[in-house]
């Protein structure tokens, strides 16, 4: 099109506004049409831009991060290896593959020192900080490639520093779960809440306090496994009482042939309101879970999961919903 101008204007001289005019005009509609790769790119970038400016940067903060070498002194900081690299999703565990390969994984990480956990924990914060203190000055208008660049780039390098802290207190996990393994609880099972509350201590442990990060951890791996006992526990309880709030018992001073039938109508009640106020896939939950009408007696929220295909915390949330389905049937039914 340009050339077509341009061949206007070489014949007709006087017409160079008209040219001018028209070559801009040819610039606009081919602005307006970009290659699709180009629409492609810059659709991406925009993603980009929205997830880091929409993205809650979490860290704990340190006075240290206000001094003016800080930078200087934080980042140049002797890196600290503790074994291979990991990937930008997170640490690598093998928990998935059963405890020989969790175990296998151990070896290849080695314990940090107190200084060196300090290190990392000052390094991964600070990353943070300066990530966030980037975003904060950012708006649609303003962000740009380079800023989004930059600012992921320092989340990245925020958890290569966390993955490394918790690939190095993987023993913790282990040396707790083998404590609280039960067979209701199986030690598979707990190193994997284990892993989680590993790392969610990771993201809150304040380093200028002076504690001992394992100490910490510590308390926070246990809290977590009493809460999943007592929330287990709870749901237990509520399953196996339904079967006295659906119907009221029968006189203590019955003979055991009726007391029997009681407990066999009462029962019979229950399987009934499973039936009307539950989805198969969450029926079969609550059988499997609580051991109704199975064989080999309750299953683990992992043998579950895989009987279904589903993950275990994913059969967690079916359980806890299936079980107040029932508490809501139960107690319209008093």
């Amino acid at each position: 099109m340009n050339r077509v101008v341009q061949k206007v204007a070489a014949v007709s001289p006087t017409s160079r506004k008209a040219s001018a005019k028209a070559s801009a005009a040819a610039q606009t509609i081919e602005s307006r049409c970009p290659p699709k790769s180009a629409a492609a790119a810059r659709s991406k970038l925009q993603t980009r831009i929205h997830d880091v400016l929409h993205r809650e940067i979490a860290f704990i903060h340190n006075p240290e991060f206000n001094h003016r070498d800080a930078k200087r002194k934080i980042l140049k900081e002797t890196a600290v290896q503790t074994g291979p690299t990991e990937s930008p999703q997170g640490p690598r565990v093998a928990v998935q593959n059963g405890p020989v390969g969790y175990f296998a994984e151990l070896h290849e990480h080695a314990l940090l020192t107190s200084d060196q956990q300090t290190t990392l924990f000052r390094r991964m914060n600070y990353l943070k900080f300066r990530a966030n203190a980037l975003r904060s000055a950012l708006t649609l208008r303003t962000a740009d490639e380079s800023a989004i660049n930059e600012i992921e780039r320092l989340l990245a390098e925020a958890r290569k520093s966390r993955d490394q802290i918790i690939m190095a207190n993987l023993r913790l996990v282990v040396s707790i779960a083998k404590k609280y393994a039960s067979n209701y609880h199986t030690f598979e099972d707990l190193l994997s809440d284990g892993h989680l509350s590993l790392m969610r201590a990771t993201e809150k442990f304040d380093y200028g306090l002076g504690y001992q990060f394992s100490t910490y951890a510590t308390y926070a791996i246990r809290n977590d496994f009493f809460r999943i006992f007592k929330r287990q526990q709870q749901d237990s309880e509520r399953l196996e009482s339904g079967v006295d709030e659906l119907a009221a018992v029968g006189d203590d001073d019955a003979d055991e042939d009726l007391r029997a039938a009681e407990e066999y109508r009462q029962y019979q009640l229950l399987l009934q309101a499973m039936q009307g106020n539950l989805e198969d896939r969450d029926r079969r939950i609550v059988m499997l879970r609580f051991g109704i009408d199975q064989q080999n007696g309750p299953q683990t929220l992992k043998e579950v999961g895989q009987h279904l295909a589903l993950s275990k915390e994913r059969v967690r949330q079916l359980e806890t919903r299936a079980i107040a389905k029932l508490k809501q049937y139960v107690e319209g039914h008093q």
